[in-house]
Protein backbone atom coordinates (compact mmCIF):
# COMPACT_ATOMS: atom_id res chain seq x y z
CA UNK A 1 0.00 0.00 0.00
CA UNK A 2 1.25 3.46 -0.93
CA UNK A 3 2.18 5.67 2.03
CA UNK A 4 0.44 9.01 2.32
CA UNK A 5 2.80 11.88 1.51
CA UNK A 6 2.38 14.34 4.36
CA UNK A 7 3.12 18.03 4.51
CA UNK A 8 3.42 19.47 8.00
CA UNK A 9 2.37 23.06 8.61
CA UNK A 10 3.18 25.24 11.62
CA UNK A 11 2.65 28.89 12.46
CA UNK A 12 2.83 31.21 15.41
CA UNK A 13 1.77 34.82 15.43
CA UNK A 14 4.20 37.14 17.12
CA UNK A 15 7.70 37.58 18.38
CA UNK A 16 6.10 37.64 21.84
CA UNK A 17 5.49 33.88 21.57
CA UNK A 18 8.13 31.24 22.13
CA UNK A 19 10.45 31.23 19.11
CA UNK A 20 10.38 27.41 19.28
CA UNK A 21 6.59 27.32 18.94
CA UNK A 22 6.54 26.37 15.26
CA UNK A 23 9.13 23.61 15.67
CA UNK A 24 7.23 22.31 18.72
CA UNK A 25 4.09 22.17 16.58
CA UNK A 26 5.91 20.12 13.93
CA UNK A 27 7.12 17.69 16.59
CA UNK A 28 3.56 17.32 17.92
CA UNK A 29 2.34 16.40 14.42
CA UNK A 30 4.77 13.54 13.80
CA UNK A 31 2.75 10.93 15.76
CA UNK A 32 -0.33 11.84 13.68
CA UNK A 33 1.54 11.12 10.46
CA UNK A 34 2.86 7.87 11.88
CA UNK A 35 -0.60 6.78 13.07
CA UNK A 36 -2.02 7.45 9.59
CA UNK A 37 0.75 5.46 7.92
CA UNK A 38 2.26 8.45 6.19
CA UNK A 39 5.70 9.77 5.46
CA UNK A 40 6.68 13.43 5.85
CA UNK A 41 7.72 14.88 2.50
CA UNK A 42 7.85 18.52 3.54
CA UNK A 43 7.62 20.91 6.46
CA UNK A 44 6.21 24.38 5.94
CA UNK A 45 6.11 27.12 8.54
CA UNK A 46 5.28 30.75 8.99
CA UNK A 47 6.82 31.89 12.26
CA UNK A 48 5.76 35.29 13.59
CA UNK A 49 3.02 35.58 10.96
CA UNK A 50 -0.66 36.30 11.44
CA UNK A 51 -3.03 33.49 10.53
CA UNK A 52 -5.36 36.06 8.99
CA UNK A 53 -2.99 36.46 6.03
CA UNK A 54 -3.45 34.19 3.01
CA UNK A 55 -0.15 35.31 1.50
CA UNK A 56 2.00 33.54 4.09
CA UNK A 57 5.11 32.19 2.29
CA UNK A 58 5.03 28.78 4.01
CA UNK A 59 1.32 28.33 3.31
CA UNK A 60 1.75 29.32 -0.33
CA UNK A 61 4.63 26.82 -0.76
CA UNK A 62 2.51 24.11 0.87
CA UNK A 63 -0.45 24.83 -1.42
CA UNK A 64 1.84 24.79 -4.47
CA UNK A 65 3.07 21.32 -3.46
CA UNK A 66 -0.57 20.26 -3.08
CA UNK A 67 -1.41 21.68 -6.52
CA UNK A 68 1.54 19.82 -8.04
CA UNK A 69 0.20 16.55 -6.60
CA UNK A 70 3.15 16.01 -4.23
CA UNK A 71 1.13 15.94 -0.99
CA UNK A 72 -1.81 13.71 -0.02
CA UNK A 73 -2.18 14.82 3.58
CA UNK A 74 -1.66 18.04 5.52
CA UNK A 75 -1.08 17.83 9.26
CA UNK A 76 -0.96 20.78 11.64
CA UNK A 77 -1.36 21.19 15.37
CA UNK A 78 -4.85 22.75 15.20
CA UNK A 79 -7.09 24.25 12.52
CA UNK A 80 -6.30 27.79 13.71
CA UNK A 81 -2.65 27.30 12.78
CA UNK A 82 -3.53 27.05 9.08
CA UNK A 83 -6.68 29.24 8.87
CA UNK A 84 -8.09 31.74 11.35
CA UNK A 85 -11.56 32.71 10.15
CA UNK A 86 -14.57 31.21 8.42
CA UNK A 87 -13.80 32.65 5.02
CA UNK A 88 -10.23 31.35 5.03
CA UNK A 89 -11.30 27.93 6.32
CA UNK A 90 -13.85 27.65 3.49
CA UNK A 91 -11.24 28.81 0.95
CA UNK A 92 -8.72 26.25 2.17
CA UNK A 93 -11.30 23.46 2.36
CA UNK A 94 -12.36 24.10 -1.23
CA UNK A 95 -8.74 23.93 -2.44
CA UNK A 96 -8.02 20.72 -0.55
CA UNK A 97 -11.24 19.03 -1.73
CA UNK A 98 -10.40 19.90 -5.34
CA UNK A 99 -6.95 18.30 -5.02
CA UNK A 100 -8.27 15.39 -2.89
CA UNK A 101 -5.94 16.21 0.00
CA UNK A 102 -6.87 15.26 3.55
CA UNK A 103 -6.37 17.62 6.51
CA UNK A 104 -5.67 16.30 10.00
CA UNK A 105 -4.76 18.15 13.15
CA UNK A 106 -3.14 16.92 16.32
CA UNK A 107 -5.95 18.51 18.37
CA UNK A 108 -9.13 17.94 16.32
CA UNK A 109 -8.26 14.81 14.33
CA UNK A 110 -9.46 14.61 10.74
CA UNK A 111 -10.98 17.85 9.47
CA UNK A 112 -13.84 16.59 7.35
CA UNK A 113 -16.69 18.48 5.64
CA UNK A 114 -18.65 18.75 8.88
CA UNK A 115 -15.73 20.09 10.92
CA UNK A 116 -14.92 22.55 8.11
CA UNK A 117 -18.51 23.81 8.16
CA UNK A 118 -18.54 24.17 11.95
CA UNK A 119 -15.14 25.89 11.97
CA UNK A 120 -16.33 28.23 9.23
Amino acid sequence: MKKLRAGLYARHSTIMQNSESSSDQVTACLPVVERLGGVVVGTFSDPETSGYRRDRPGLLRLLEEVRQGRIDLIVCEAIDRIARDGEDIAWLGKKLRYDRVRLHTQVEGEIDEIKLAVAG
